[in-house]
């Protein structure tokens, strides 16, 4: 596993809006997280651990107001992450009301696939490490989420 550390500053022409969520209290199927240790998810590593899950809303398109997916971040503080935690193969066989919702709400205008593949290898690898649920799921809880926020947000 590959610890990152972000930079200070986000360009400005990606205006990107980070909303951090503690996943346990919003989505049942999460509620094992409490149950992973220090050392069960960073393999014995007794300097960091997950604390909360970041969904990163950005806007791709230029002549596109609305926000859209970028990805959910596993986070171990606000400025240090866990990336590339396991050789877990992205499956782009996804159902297809899946891939109708995620070409909805998670696509950067141009090769969706490649940004799914991306988010999945980068920071579902480490997801699934922590709690033993599939890109399926991965993919579902974000989307939920995000739905959960959009329509709180409009309420």
């Amino acid at each position: 596993m590959k610890i990152d550390k972000k930079k200070d500053k986000i360009p400005p022409i990606f205006p990107i809006i980070f909303v951090g969520l503690i996943l346990i209290a919003v989505n049942p199927l999460l509620n094992n997280l409490s149950k992973f240790t220090r050392n069960s998810i960073l393999n014995n590593s007794n300097d960091n651990t997950y604390n909360y899950y970041e969904l990163a809303l950005q806007r791709w398109c230029i002549d596109n107001q609305s926000f859209h997916i970028h990805g959910l971040w596993p986070q171990i503080t606000n400025s240090s992450y866990p990336t590339y935690c396991a050789n877990i193969p992205f499956n782009p066989d996804l159902p297809n009301d899946m891939l109708q919702r995620m070409n909805d709400v998670w696509n950067r205008c141009e090769n969706n696939t490649e940004l799914w593949e991306h988010e999945w290898t980068k920071h579902g690898t480490c997801f699934s490490v922590q709690t033993g649920l599939s890109q399926l799921d991965f993919f579902n809880i974000t989307l939920n989420i995000f739905d959960q926020i959009k329509n709180t947000s409009s309420d």
